[in-house]
């Protein structure tokens, strides 16, 4: 006690002389209460530029210093960090002070935010002048559309980077408060009537002169609110502008007059609920709206145009910036990490910076078919090269979406055969009895291994990966298309994934178009596959088609696809609602809560738990490719252990009960041994 008030004698004792030093015109007052400076507006800006520099400082500010410490660890937590709070740390001095004050501030988080993202993800995405290619260049067209993606919603297909000079939440903080303070029957502050207004004016049928009396005021509070209610519609206009809206309806915000803003301009209508996130989202649409106008207007060699134009507001490619790491799914390594984040805007990767132009020689072959490109996509090496699947990583990519899929369905206790969880594992023998009808028989001028390398062609094509057996299955609120699915009973699956090519380039210009396209040939496939095969049958059966309409919709084969930049078809989005339904039927049977509530968490959950391994997964994929690259050097290979689990760890399973809910766990749910002492 005696050491404490020491401590605070000897900081009074240097306050004074501090003060009796300061000239009187050098000197500012004020007090610091609830976290705000009330007092003269010197006073005022000293405070925030002090709070500045605890948030912004090189060495010392809670930006840098949180994000120096994350970064060696996991680039993800970083990213995570920042997107959830270090942006945040600045949201109540700008509601607490107004916005003249806080400016400086505001730019000064952003520009230290701007560094802590260039830092996390390798490049400064927040440029105008765009990312730089390894020679020099920069793009070939509309350099600033990267910055202006990165600036999106995460589910825009952005970063969620929001910049504080666009927001308005002193104009927020002031819808809010002031109607308490003189408005309704028991106001906070009546005597304030003469400056806020009187208590009808914030009433819906006084909205026309909800402010007038303020803005007359003379206050500076209320010359600030309009100065911020017309550059919020100013922002809006240009917004409508950027997005190419010439006749722009009316807005039931941004349309209503200075003097009645925040109050809807509906007939009887009154206050807006939540003024600011219905003012951000608004101009927000419009921006997410003229960027992808932009991206579909770029060149098809354009490397940013395809991922943002297929996959930008797909919520599998978008779970990476919203979604913490776990121990079931985390990048390895920083480099996997930026690739990760990097190839889903379509800018040059860092971790191949060095290997730009050379050449890419698969192994099975004497000269190379390809060169780097800074964006590594020709390391897929798709379309017409036969080394797709070069050392197995093609089917390696496609085996980790198999093989998820398979352990939810586990999870949920969904039967079925094949992936990781299926008993038996595999799907062969689907048509082993048609299979001994066969007579196939060489082609003219047909050698015999061609032949048997005919035959195993045409038989592996009718093996699905996942055969689901729904029999006994019901929901309690299934969809029309989750009805239809359990109508079929039992469902094959046959996984597709593709890769970067001239399908891309081929497709529309929307969302997973390409991987919709892929889809709809794996149902005409099956079909056709089933007639070659019946054809080799003597006499008019048909069992191979007869075998497959018994499965499914008339034989309709699901093939859920998987885009390279994690866009999924409609099938697979209609598995992944699948489990979710028969999750949130077995939570709502153990716990009180609206069954949409509980579809709703359940289908996030899977997103994020598939997002983030196909990001992973194709992440992986091209960086193992680099081995191919000549003269390339050496890197570490990822290639997993499957036998260990499905992140190549024998501990997988037991790490999987500890993420998943608490009704789920141990003995509530059969997946895998129990825990220790749960026997």
């Amino acid at each position: 006690m005696k050491r404490e008030q020491h401590r605070k004698d000897k900081t009074t004792t240097h306050s004074l002389r501090a003060s009796a030093g300061t000239p009187p015109e050098h000197r500012a007052h004020g007090l610091i209460t609830c976290g705000a400076a009330v007092g003269e507006a010197a006073f005022q800006a000293a405070y925030l530029a002090g709070e500045g520099e605890r948030l912004c400082a090189d060495a010392t500010g809670a930006i840098p210093r949180v994000t120096g410490h994350l970064l060696p660890v996991s680039a993800h937590a970083a990213s995570v960090a920042l997107y959830l709070s270090l942006q945040c740390r600045v949201d109540y001095l700008c509601q607490t002070h107004l916005p003249s004050l806080t400016l400086p501030l505001q730019r000064q988080v952003d520009e230290a935010l701007r560094q802590a993202y260039a830092r996390v993800h390798g490049h400064d995405l927040l440029d105008a002048a765009g990312v730089q290619r390894p020679d020099g260049s920069g793009p070939a067209a509309d350099a600033g559309l990267t910055s202006d993606m990165a600036r999106l919603k995460v589910r825009h297909g952005g970063l969620g980077f929001r910049p504080q000079v666009e927001r308005y939440p002193a104009l927020n903080t002031l819808h809010t408060v002031v109607p308490a303070m003189v408005g309704g029957e028991q106001p906070l502050w009546g005597e304030l009537t003469e400056v806020l207004g009187d208590a009808g004016a914030f009433e819906p049928e006084g909205k026309s002169r909800r402010w007038t009396t303020f803005f007359d005021s003379g206050s500076a509070y209320g010359a600030e609110l309009r100065s911020e209610i017309q550059r919020a519609k100013r922002a809006f206009r240009e917004a409508q502008q950027a997005a190419g809206l010439t006749e722009p309806k009316p807005h039931p915000v941004f349309s209503a007059p200075d003097q009645a803003f925040g109050t809807s301009t509906e007939e009887g209508g009154g206050d807006i609920p939540k003024l600011h996130r219905c003012m951000t989202d608004s101009i927000r649409e419009l921006q997410k709206d003229a960027v992808l106008s932009r991206a579909q207007a770029l060149d098809l060699d354009d490397a940013r145009r395809t991922p943002y134009c297929q996959a930008g507001h797909s919520k599998y490619h978008n779970t990476l910036h919203c979604n913490a790491p776990t121990q079931r799914k985390q990048f390895a390594t920083r480099e996997e990490w930026q690739t990760a984040v990097l190839r889903s805007l379509g800018v040059p990767v860092r971790a191949i910076h060095g290997l730009f132009a050379l050449g890419i020689k698969p192994k099975s072959r004497d000269e190379p078919t390809a060169t780097v490109d800074a964006e590594g996509n020709n390391l897929f090496m798709g379309d017409g090269q036969k080394a797709t699947n070069e050392g197995g990583r093609g089917l390696r990519t496609h085996n980790v979406v198999v093989d998820w899929l398979s352990h939810w369905f586990h999870v949920a206790g969904i039967k079925h055969k094949g992936g990781f969880r299926g008993r038996p594992d595999t799907c062969k023998g689907l048509f082993g009895r048609e299979c001994l009808r066969l007579k196939l028989t060489p082609r003219a001028g047909e050698s015999e291994e061609d032949f048997q390398v005919r035959c195993d062609r045409l038989l592996n094509a009718l093996i699905p990966d996942i055969i689901i057996d729904l029999f006994g299955t019901e929901l309690k609120d299934p969809t029309p298309r989750l009805q239809e699915l359990l109508d079929g009973r039992q469902h094959l699956i046959d996984v597709k994934t593709v890769v970067p090519g001239e399908g891309y380039r081929r497709a529309a210009a929307s969302v997973a178009a390409h991987a919709n396209w892929r889809q709809a040939e794996v149902a005409k496939g099956y079909a056709r596959k089933a007639r070659e095969c019946d054809a080799a049958v003597p006499g008019d059966d048909t069992p191979f088609t007869d075998k497959l309409k018994s499965y499914g919709t008339e034989g309709r084969v699901l093939g859920p696809t998987v885009g390279c930049w994690c866009e999924t078809s409609s099938d697979f989005d209609l598995l992944v609602e699948l489990i979710a339904h028969v999750l949130a039927d077995k939570e709502t049977s153990v716990v009180r809560v609206a069954h949409h509530q509980a579809v709703a968490r359940q289908r996030q959950k899977l997103v994020a738990d598939f997002g983030v391994a196909m990001h992973i997964a194709w992440t992986r994929h091209m960086l193992d490719n680099r081995e191919l690259v000549v003269g390339g050097g050496t890197q570490p290979s990822t290639e997993p252990v499957r036998a260990g689990g499905l992140d190549g760890s024998a501990a997988a399973e037991e790490r999987d009960n500890f993420h998943r809910d608490a009704h789920m766990n141990d003995r509530n749910h059969a997946s895998g041994a129990p825990r220790p002492g749960c026997e």
